[in-house]
C-alpha cells in the first residue's frame, strides 16, 4: 500500500522541515568554511553600545592590538546562570548569562587593550550570589589598574550592591536610588483552616524542620525564629559591610541614608555619598574624565558574534528563517512614532504601536516603554535621512522615572532635528512631561492636556487577614525594613 503524508498540521509541518533539510543542508555544507578558527573579537571605533544579552559564542583571543578601548556591559532584567534553553530559536529578549558577564570582565582585567569598562544597570534583578561573584570579577578589573564605572536610571539594592564595587557611580539626573531594608512577611494559615473546617494532619523530622508551620500554627515556633532571625541578621550584615567599607561609611550613616533616602532628591544622593556624579545618559563629561577623549567602544570584551551557519546543526536553517531582517531608510524621512498607554520602565507593549516584535499579536494593553523610546529616539539621531520626528502621542501618564528619561531623549532629539508631538485623546501628567520636550505641541478641541502630579502608595491588607483568620508574622533587618508590610498603613 502506498504511503501518504500524516494529515495532522504538527505531522505535516514536520516532514516538511525534513524535506527543506534535506534539500538545503548539502549546499549549505559544501559553502562552509574550511577555516574554522575563532574570529577575533573586533568592534568599530564608532560602534554603539549594545547590551550582553546576544547569543552567547566561545571567547576569542585579542590578535592584534585594537587601539585603547573601553567596554560597554549593559545586564538587562535577569541575569541567567545556565545556557538558553532552547538554543536554536533567536529571540531579542535573551537575558545575559552569569559566566559571559564574568569572562567578559576578565577580558578587560587582562588584556593590556582595555582602560576599562562601563556597566550599564537596566533594571537588572540580581541574586545577591550574582552580586558578590560580579564583585570579584570587578575588583580584579580595578588591581590591574583600570577603571570601571556603573550607570544607571535607578538602582535597587542589589544593583547597588554590585555598584558599590565600581570606582564611580553614575546616576542619570532625576534617577532614584530605591534601598529598601530586609522586610519579611510570613503568612500562617491555621485560623482561616480552622474557619473551613481544614486540618493539616502533617508529620515533623527536626526541630528547625518549619516547612510545615505556615498550615499548622498561627505564628512561628521558637526553633523558625531563630533559624529565620540568624539569616536575616546575616544577610543585612553582608550588606552594611559592602556599603560601609566600599563608600568609605560608618553604619550609623548608612543607617540614616537608608532612612533619608525616600525624600531625597538626585542632588542629595550625592551630598550624602551614596552616589559619585549625576550624569546624562551620554555620560560624555564622566567617561572623558575616567578614560580621556580618544577611546574607542567595544561591547565584544572578548565575545565575537559567529554569522556563520553552521551546517551540523539540524537547526540551524531554521535559526537563519527565524531571524528578523534590519529595516532600512533609502531616503529622507520623517520619522512618525506612535506612542500609546501608560508610561512604564523597560519595552514598549502595544496594540500595534511601539510593540516588540515578540509581542506583536498578543492580548496585551498598549504601554509606552522609555527603554524603547530611548532606543528609537536614539536610531532618529543617528540616522541621516530622518529629517525630523513627529511624536502621536496619546498618554494618561504613568512612571515619574520613566517620564523623565522619555523626556531626556526627546530633548537631545529636539537638539539636533525637529521633533513636534500631537497629540490625541489626552496627554496627561507624565505624557504631557513627555510632550513638552518637543518644539511644538499640536491639539485637538476634545484633547485632555496637563494635570501634572505624583502619586503612591500601598493596599493595607490588615483587616482582610483578620476577617479570614490569617496570621502575619514580620520580620525586618534596618531602617524602614517594615516600610511596605501589608498589614499596617504609613505612620507618616
Amino acid at each position: 500500500m502506498p504511503q501518504t503524508l500524516p494529515q495532522s498540521p504538527a505531522s505535516r509541518w514536520l516532514c516538511l522541515s525534513l524535506l527543506l533539510l534535506t534539500f538545503f543542508l548539502p549546499t549549505l555544507a559544501l559553502a562552509q568554511p574550511t577555516d574554522t578558527t575563532d574570529t577575533p573579537a573586533t568592534q568599530p571605533a564608532d560602534t554603539e553600545p549594545a547590551d550582553a544579552s546576544s547569543a552567547d559564542t566561545q571567547p576569542s583571543p585579542t590578535t592584534e592590538s585594537l587601539g585603547e578601548l573601553v567596554g560597554w556591559l549593559e545586564i538587562s532584567g535577569r541575569l541567567r546562570d545556565g545556557v538558553r534553553p532552547v538554543a536554536w530559536v533567536p529571540t531579542e529578549d535573551d537575558e545575559p548569562t552569569l559566566a559571559r558577564v564574568l569572562a567578559q570582565l576578565d577580558t578587560v582585567a587582562t588584556d593590556p587593550a582595555y582602560r576599562g569598562v562601563v556597566i550599564y544597570l537596566d533594571d537588572a534583578e540580581l541574586t545577591l550570589n550574582q552580586v558578590q561573584q560580579i564583585s570579584g570579577a570587578i575588583d580584579r578589573v580595578r588591581a590591574a589598574d583600570k577603571r570601571i564605572l556603573t550607570f544607571a536610571e535607578s538602582y535597587t539594592l542589589t544593583s547597588y550592591l554590585l555598584a558599590c564595587s565600581a570606582d564611580r557611580i553614575l546616576l542619570q539626573h532625576k534617577g532614584l536610588l530605591m534601598l529598601e531594608s530586609l522586610g519579611v512577611e510570613e503568612m500562617y494559615l491555621l485560623g482561616l483552616l480552622d474557619k473551613i473546617g481544614v486540618k493539616a494532619d502533617m508529620l515533623q523530622v527536626g526541630r528547625f524542620k518549619g516547612a510545615m508551620e505556615p498550615y499548622t500554627r498561627s505564628a512561628p515556633s521558637p526553633e523558625w525564629s531563630q533559624n529565620f532571625d540568624q539569616l536575616l541578621d546575616d544577610l543585612y550584615s553582608q550588606i552594611v559591610h559592602v556599603v560601609t567599607s566600599r563608600r568609605q561609611m560608618s553604619q550609623p550613616e548608612f543607617d540614616k541614608a537608608l532612612t533619608d533616602v525616600w525624600s531625597m532628591q538626585d542632588e542629595d544622593y550625592v551630598k550624602a555619598g551614596l552616589v559619585d556624579e549625576l550624569t546624562d545618559r551620554d555620560m560624555v563629561d564622566a567617561t572623558t574624565t575616567a578614560f580621556g577623549d580618544d577611546f574607542s567602544w567595544d561591547r565584544s570584551m572578548g565575545f565575537a558574534e559567529d554569522t556563520r551557519l553552521d551546517a551540523s546543526n539540524p537547526f540551524a536553517f531554521f535559526q537563519m528563517l527565524l531571524q528578523r531582517g534590519r529595516q532600512r531608510i533609502t531616503r529622507d524621512s520623517i520619522m512618525v512614532l506612535h506612542a500609546r498607554g501608560p508610561i512604564m520602565s523597560g519595552e514598549s507593549s502595544a496594540d500595534g504601536s511601539l510593540a516588540p516584535p515578540q509581542h506583536a499579536g498578543v492580548f496585551v494593553d498598549a504601554s509606552i516603554g522609555s527603554k524603547t523610546m530611548v532606543k528609537i529616539l536614539g536610531d532618529a539621531q543617528d540616522e541621516p535621512r530622518v529629517k525630523g520626528v513627529v511624536i502621536a502621542l496619546d498618554s494618561p501618564g504613568g512612571s515619574a522615572l520613566a517620564s523623565e528619561v522619555i523626556w531626556q531623549a526627546v530633548r537631545a532629539t529636539a537638539r539636533t532635528k525637529p521633533v513636534y508631538v500631537s497629540v490625541g485623546r489626552m496627554a496627561a501628567s507624565g505624557g504631557y512631561y513627555i510632550a513638552s520636550a518637543g518644539q511644538q505641541i499640536y491639539v485637538l478641541d476634545g484633547s485632555i492636556v496637563g494635570s501634572i502630579g505624583v502619586v503612591g502608595g500601598k493596599l493595607v491588607l490588615g483587616g482582610l487577614y483578620d476577617k479570614l483568620g490569617l496570621s502575619i508574622h514580620r520580620r525586618s533587618r534596618g531602617p524602614l525594613g517594615d516600610m511596605f508590610n501589608s498589614v499596617e498603613p504609613f505612620t507618616e
